[in-house]
Parts: C-alpha cells; sequence; structure tokens
C-alpha cells in the first residue's frame, strides 16, 4: 500500500524537477537576452532604416535560396525512406513541417509532421522512428562536416574573427560519433513516450537504423544533400549581409550562422525565437559589424527564414491535411 502511495509522488517530484529545470534554462536565456539584445534596443531604428535600404536584388536571392533548402530536405528524405515516397507530396510536408516547426520548440513540431506523414505512407512504427532519428542526425553531421572542413583546411588567420578563436584539436570524426550518440538518444526518448513495448519498439528501431549499413551510397547522398541545404542557408544569411552593404565570405556567414543555430538550439522557444536573433547578432559583432548593422542583418535573415515561413509553411499544412498526406 505504501508503494502505491508512493509512485505518484515520484512522479509528482520527477515533473516539479523537470518544471524547475525547464525554468531555470528560460530564466538563463532571458539573463542573455537582457545582457545582449535590451542594450541595443535604442539603435533599433537605425537598424529599421538599414533595412529599408536593403538591394531588392540581393533579398530576393536570399528568399531563392532559402526555399531551396526544402528541395535537399525533401531530396535525403527520398533517399532515407525504408518505403517509396512522391516528390511533390513530400515537397509539401516539408512546407508544412516549417510551419509546425515555428511553433512547437525544440524542433519537435518537424519531427511530428514527419512522421505522420512517413506512418501514413506505409511505415511502421520503428521505420518512421528510424527514417527521422537517421534525418536529424545527418542535418548535424552535414553541419559539423562543413564546420571541420573550415577548421581543419582554413587557415585560423583567415577566417578573420574579430575575436580570439581558440585551435580546434579535436577530430571532426569524433564530433560526428559524438552528434549521432545525442540524435538517436534524443529520438529514443522520443519513442519512449509514443505509446507502450517501449523495449521491442527500441530494438525495432535499432535495427532499422543499423539496416542503413547496407545502403552507404544512399546515405552519402543523403549527408550531401544535407551538406548543400546547409549551404543554401549560409548564402541566404550572406545575402542579406550583402543587401545592406555588410560584405562576409561564405566561411564567415558558416560561423555567424552556426553562431544562430547555437542559440536556437539552446532556447525552448519556437523555432528557437529570440534566441537564433541573439546568436547571429553576437556572431556578425565577432566579425566586425556595429550594432545596427549586425541588428538589421539578423532581423532580415530571420523575417525570410522564420516569418515568412510561417506564411507559406499554414498553406502547405492546410493543403497537406485537406489531400489527406498527413
Amino acid at each position: 500500500m505504501v508503494n502505491k502511495i508512493d509512485k505518484p509522488k515520484v512522479k509528482s517530484a520527477r515533473s516539479s524537477i523537470g518544471l524547475s529545470i525547464r525554468k531555470v534554462v528560460l530564466l538563463l536565456f532571458a539573463l542573455f537576452f537582457i545582457y545582449l539584445i535590451l542594450p541595443q534596443i535604442g539603435e533599433f531604428h537605425v537598424s529599421f532604416n538599414i533595412v529599408r535600404h536593403a538591394k531588392v536584388g540581393w533579398v530576393v536571392g536570399a528568399v531563392v535560396l532559402s526555399l531551396l533548402t526544402y528541395q535537399f530536405t525533401v531530396s535525403t528524405y527520398l533517399l532515407i525512406a525504408k518505403k517509396k515516397l512522391y516528390y511533390f507530396r513530400t515537397l509539401l510536408v516539408q512546407l508544412a513541417s516549417s510551419f509546425a516547426n515555428r511553433l512547437i520548440p525544440a524542433g519537435v513540431g518537424a519531427i511530428g509532421i514527419n512522421y505522420r506523414y512517413l506512418r501514413k505512407n506505409d511505415h511502421s512504427v520503428s521505420e518512421a522512428s528510424a527514417v527521422v532519428a537517421v534525418n536529424n542526425t545527418l542535418g548535424i553531421v552535414g553541419h559539423l562536416i562543413l564546420l571541420g572542413l573550415v577548421f581543419n583546411f582554413v587557415p585560423l588567420k583567415d577566417i578573420k574573427l574579430h575575436v580570439s578563436l581558440p585551435h580546434i584539436a579535436t577530430p571532426i570524426y569524433w564530433i560526428i560519433a559524438g552528434a549521432i550518440l545525442v540524435a538517436i538518444g534524443v529520438s529514443a526518448l522520443w519513442a519512449k513516450k509514443a505509446g507502450r513495448n517501449f523495449d521491442l519498439k527500441l530494438i525495432n528501431l535499432f535495427k532499422n537504423i543499423a539496416a542503413y549499413r547496407g545502403h552507404p551510397l544512399r546515405l552519402l547522398g543523403a549527408v550531401v544533400c544535407m551538406m548543400a541545404s546547409t549551404s543554401m542557408s549560409v548564402l541566404c544569411l550572406l545575402l542579406c549581409a550583402h543587401s545592406l552593404g555588410f560584405n562576409i565570405s561564405f566561411i564567415s556567414s558558416l560561423i555567424i550562422l552556426t553562431f544562430g543555430i547555437i542559440g536556437g538550439a539552446v532556447v525552448p522557444t519556437p523555432g528557437g525565437l529570440g534566441g537564433a536573433e541573439a546568436g547571429l547578432f553576437a556572431g556578425l559583432l565577432a566579425y566586425g559589424a556595429d550594432r545596427p548593422e549586425a541588428l538589421a542583418v539578423a532581423l532580415s535573415y530571420r523575417f525570410i527564414t522564420y516569418w515568412f515561413a510561417l506564411v507559406y509553411g499554414l498553406a502547405a499544412m492546410v493543403v497537406a491535411e485537406r489531400a489527406g498526406y498527413l
């Protein structure tokens, strides 16, 4: 009888601990946001004036590059899916996932949309979970490979960062291995909440992931697609900067984008709202942009990749739902 009484208390204590951790994370982000962004609020009007004078041609190019990221994401899913997927349906679903991802924190929106889509296309629970897990892992791997190429083959003096940068001694392969383990672990925790028979589902999940060893060319093609998708985002940021008169190289844009991704990843808000802007702002400052200019570039990039994506993502979500793809 004591155990029956204690179990709800244990669950309640665990949930309280979870809530406390989330509160601490939110508090730390709020402090970071206050420290980095709020002092610049007085310069927002200057930043908006800079944005008003952006060169339209560069902005249109940035929008096109942002949309091209979905093309490579679709190609990745077509390569790693366990069953046949159709191109235009998958493209529509990826656009819809961009809407869901901007409403639900930590990328859960896109995971849920893609999982539902795969289940609709004859994937079992373990197959759909494996495809989503591998896709997310390859996204991390593709970005890390690009960073690894930069830090291993480009002299630090050519990176031209305006702050000191430690030497990257850790082999990129170990970083990739760690990213894979983290992604699998997160996917396993997510699968645990999906329903009962967790042990069996976990075994099937790992079996489906292991099965990719028999398709190395498909995996290689998927990694290349993810690297191309990341490159499109890097070029999108580069064009946003050039449209406002701040000239940066591809390498600089990649590092600044990484700042933004890290900022968005550590912030438990939909689409990393706030954190991504703060990360981009910090990265741009590190590369010598003045504060109004850094704010203008960060805001213009996020307008294209976040707010504009909400519009076409919502339209794609409605069409995909009505067509029965989700």
